[in-house]
């Protein structure tokens, strides 16, 4: 099992850190984050993984990375990754989403919850689609939002949940137990 990293903040950071820990092969890491490049960068090489910093830019010369590619996961990657990639992944293009699916898609799904005053939020994975945010979801946590919570102090849970998430995943994955279940589109709320 292999797999190619979009990644970005320090919850991506910490996936990629994760993804090694548990001795999974990762193939390369691409990452459009100014603040971490040089934390991705120096993982990178110090584990022989290319970094491909500004994917967009250098879309036609990085596509060989994404050949024979098990997974791709996205983690609070801003990036949207285009169908002539999302073709070469041999299994599952995943990604990591901060809010409960299919409500909020998209960005700004923390401050939809605290401005509609949800009671619920959390994180989803889910399969990555042509469509944002609107691929089947296999895993959830849900995170109760606080009475008069702010949208930052309800990131820092999310970013703090984040990383077991994906210990779950990757044991799922291991296991080879990863099921799953519709994103039913039409109970989406927006927020602009």
């Amino acid at each position: 099992m292999n797999f190619g990293l979009f990644i970005a903040e320090s919850t991506g950071l910490k996936a990629f850190e994760i993804l090694l820990k548990n001795k999974i092969e990762i193939v390369y890491v691409c990452s459009e984050d100014k603040y971490y490049k040089h934390k991705i960068s120096s993982l990178c090489k110090k584990n022989s993984i290319p970094f491909i910093f500004n994917p967009n830019k250098n879309l036609n010369k990085i596509l060989k990375y994404f050949l024979n590619i098990d997974y791709l996961l996205s983690v609070f990657s801003r990036f949207i990754i285009p169908n002539q990639i999302l073709r070469l992944i041999k299994f599952n293009c995943l990604n990591v989403h901060p809010g409960l699916l299919p409500y909020y898609p998209g960005t700004n799904s923390i401050s939809g919850t605290i401005y509609n005053n949800e009671k619920i939020t959390g994180i989803t994975i889910h399969q990555v689609k042509k469509k944002i945010d609107s691929g089947d979801i296999c895993l959830v946590q849900k995170i109760k939002i606080k009475k008069n919570e702010l949208a930052i102090s309800l990131w820092l849970r999310i970013i703090k949940n984040t990383p077991r998430l994906i210990e779950k995943l990757i044991l799922k994955l291991k296991k080879n137990k990863l099921n799953f279940y519709k994103n039913d589109l039409t109970k989406k709320k927006i927020f602009s």
